[in-house]
């Protein structure tokens, strides 16, 4: 599929979740018709999570990892956020408090950056499997957005708006403050509940068979070794 294929895609993902108003159950199911019954369960699921999370200083929100692929039963639903620059940790804590609160244990935030975090990123290029994983995303909220920074990715450089953002907007200064405090207080209790999942991981030899978690004022994601390894394994082949 061409890159422009890959894009209207993205676009139409706006109507399917991304739209004013919630569309009828009916035209929600023919539009997902295309989907297995359990990606599609997972994705709606995905949906209702997103909704409790509102929009206040989010930018985008999507499905990533497996279920954006063809998921299994026991599957997580990985998701991944950008938030508005300095409002990062304060997105962060109401979407765990809303995950345990409303019992959606099955949610994983995986991946969350600020605008300029994904901006850096994506502007470096990205290796072939992070570059099909971020083709395969699945946009709940913030499709557009998503969509200018994949053209940026893959280089058809129409994402001058993106870069304008991330160098110019900057949150209040009492949001900034109450996003230090929210990093001070929340990043310590979620790397150490972590660094216990990632070890019961290793003595399991389930999952990834360990992770580590890389965090900061304008980001928090969890470095999967087995990912790692298929990484290398895709370049590898890739250049033989």
């Amino acid at each position: 599929m061409s890159m422009e294929d890959h894009l209207s895609e993205i676009r139409l993902s706006a109507y399917k979740f991304d739209a004013p108003e919630k569309l009828p159950e009916k035209e929600m199911q023919k539009i997902l018709s295309d989907y297995s019954d359990l990606k599609r369960e997972k994705i709606l699921y995905a949906e209702r999570y997103s909704k409790l999370v509102g929009r206040k200083n989010l930018l985008f929100l999507g499905i990533s990892g497996s279920v954006s692929y063809e998921p299994a039963e026991p599957d997580d639903v990985d998701i991944f956020i950008i938030s508005r620059n300095s409002s990062l940790w304060l997105l962060l804590t109401r979407c765990f408090v809303l995950r345990r609160l409303y019992g959606f244990r099955d949610i994983c935030l995986s991946l969350i950056l600020d605008e300029r975090s994904a901006y850096e990123m994506y502007s470096k290029g990205l290796s072939s499997l992070r570059k099909q994983d971020a083709l395969k995303v699945i946009p709940l909220v913030g499709s557009g957005y998503y969509s200018d920074l994949l053209s940026h990715t893959l280089g058809d450089g129409i994402s001058g708006k993106i870069e304008a953002a991330s160098s110019s907007e900057r949150a209040g200064a009492l949001v900034r403050f109450l996003d230090m405090i929210a990093f001070i207080f929340v990043s310590p209790v979620i790397y150490i509940k972590s660094l216990r999942t990632s070890s019961i991981d290793r003595k399991d030899g389930k999952g990834t068979g360990g992770f580590a978690t890389i965090l900061s004022r304008g980001f928090f994601y969890f470095d999967s070794e087995k990912y790692h390894a298929i990484s290398r394994n895709m370049e590898q082949d890739r250049n033989d």
